[in-house]
């Protein structure tokens, strides 16, 4: 199997390559940094399992997304630190098929690579505590009724999102 580490930071990247570039079924292992590398490597038409952080710095769950169309027979798994049941079910949804955290044992790593190299879905402990929780079935979920339709705002919305990202208050922005 080909695979693909896509990570902001570069001690993670290498210390995913260290640990999974022993398993026999990995035949090579590439590492990018950012959303448009991975939208590079799609377009590619290249099938490989990515374990990425979609929420580390320069990727979203949008390259994802976008990755998925162009290229379906991407697997992905999210690795990430957070593990709300929100950004669990958005990764779900966006076409994360398994997903583990990042300081999750180096078993269950390897374990998530393996399965979803081979089609299944794998959650690591964590995870399944937090799908437990908050009792998502991740076999329920129906992905087809999602849509990532953009919204479309005035420019006073524009305006108003971009004095709060500032830090400005309410009572402010109405006397602007």
């Amino acid at each position: 199997m080909r695979l693909l580490l896509a990570d902001s930071n570069e001690l993670i990247r290498v210390g995913l390559k260290s640990t999974l570039s022993g398993l026999a079924e990995v035949h090579s292992i590439l590492e990018i940094s950012s959303g448009k590398q991975l939208i590079d490597f799609a377009q590619q038409g290249e099938v490989a399992v990515v374990l990425i952080d979609y929420t580390a710095e320069g990727f979203d769950i949008d390259h994802i997304i976008a990755s998925l169309r162009l290229n379906p027979a991407l697997k992905f798994i999210g690795l990430t630190y957070l593990q709300s049941p929100q950004t669990l079910v958005d990764a779900l949804r966006g076409g994360v098929m398994s997903y583990i955290k990042k300081d999750c044992d180096l078993g269950e790593i390897i374990n998530a690579v393996e399965e979803t190299a081979h089609g299944n879905k794998f959650f690591c402990g964590q995870i399944l505590e937090t799908i437990q929780r908050a009792a998502i079935d991740v076999n329920d979920i129906d992905f087809e009724s999602f849509s990532c339709e953009p919204v479309i705002i005035s420019d006073r919305e524009n305006e108003i999102i971009t004095l709060i990202a500032e830090g400005l208050t309410n009572h402010q922005i109405a006397d602007q």
